[in-house]
């Protein structure tokens, strides 16, 4: 409902375009990334105990949160990271380290709008690395224009 079909379809017809040609000029590879939460309160927890017994189970009372954070290229090559709490700026540029750290080319990152993307932090991190990655930003709420979603 909160999607601007005017925005996605500037995206996918002339933004991303754009992209596309800008890297094939730089000999550079697309990437598209993404977050997600992990949590491991999804299972019930069950036991057994012999008839007329009580069962006590022990269980968390705080469950951890785990998140992960990935890229996929278009020729399916996968990056990606698990940590344990959520998504911050600071975790956003590890991940942003260890996918260049290796990488023979530069890299476009297409992401959405996380706050964690937009972080002055994370703009100042990548200033002075503009020859190895750059991020482009998909249009709010549009997940179906992400692959990695």
């Amino acid at each position: 409902m909160e999607q601007n079909p005017g925005a996605v379809r500037q995206w996918l017809e002339q933004d991303y375009p754009r992209l596309r040609a800008q890297a094939a000029q730089e000999a550079a590879v697309i990437y598209w990334g993404d977050e997600t939460t992990v949590k491991e309160d999804v299972h019930w927890v069950r036991g057994y105990t012999p008839r007329g017994q009580t069962l006590v189970l022990a269980v968390p009372a705080r469950w951890t949160t785990l998140s992960m954070i990935s890229a996929i290229s278009p020729q399916g090559k996968v990056a990606f990271q698990i940590v344990e709490g959520s998504i911050d700026a600071e975790r956003f540029i590890s991940f942003l380290t260890a996918l260049i750290q290796d990488a023979p080319q530069k890299i476009y990152l297409v992401v959405d709008n996380l706050r964690a993307h937009h972080a002055k932090v994370v703009t100042v991190w990548l200033a002075d690395k503009k020859d190895r990655i750059e991020l482009a930003f998909l249009p709010p709420y549009a997940p179906e224009s992400n692959p990695d979603e």
